[in-house]
């Protein structure tokens, strides 16, 4: 579908099928479940497919920053230059709170402190979650709230901070 896309001329819709195609969900859908970039699929393909779109978009189109955070996920790996995936999650997450997507941004801001905990220190991270959270409870998205609350219980239990643990453990359980 990516290939016929680009042959086609059609950007937007090779951005949807590649996007697809490494595990996220479509962004060209208003409704998406909260799981946005929290997998990523090892394939070096997908690496390349992701490398594509990001060449053939222009600075400003509005996923940009979608498919920079898709890249730096697909680059996880051992095997990819690590500093290139650090340098895409950071520009990524930056482009992102240019767009006033808040959703986006809540869910971008999730996914990466849980997956990129090599390209964030701890004290960011818990800076990412809590930010998100935060703009989560304030436009009601709350699947997302939960996902940070229950990254920032992980790191409480990884620092053996039993009683912030529990703390996040009796918010969620109001939400």
């Amino acid at each position: 579908a990516f290939e016929l896309a680009t042959e086609a001329g059609e950007l937007d819709l090779a951005i949807v099928a590649a996007i697809v195609y490494i595990g996220m969900p479509r962004i060209d859908r208003s409704q998406r479940n909260a799981e946005w970039l929290g997998y990523w699929s090892p394939p070096d393909e997908s690496v390349e497919i992701m490398e594509r779109c990001l060449e053939a978009m222009p600075a400003d189109h509005r996923w940009r920053s979608v498919v920079t955070l898709g890249l730096s996920n697909q680059m996880f790996g051992a095997h990819h230059d690590q500093q290139r995936a650090d340098d895409l999650a950071r520009e990524g997450l930056a482009l992102m709170r240019l767009t006033g997507d808040d959703r986006s941004l809540c869910e971008g801001l999730v996914s990466m402190a849980r997956a990129h905990t090599r390209t964030f220190s701890e004290a960011e991270c818990v800076a990412m979650l809590t930010e998100a959270i935060e703009i989560a409870d304030r436009v009601g998205y709350r699947k997302i709230e939960l996902r940070g609350r229950k990254a920032l219980m992980g790191i409480a239990l990884d620092q053996r901070d039993l009683a912030a643990a529990r703390e996040q453990a009796a918010i969620a359980e109001r939400v």
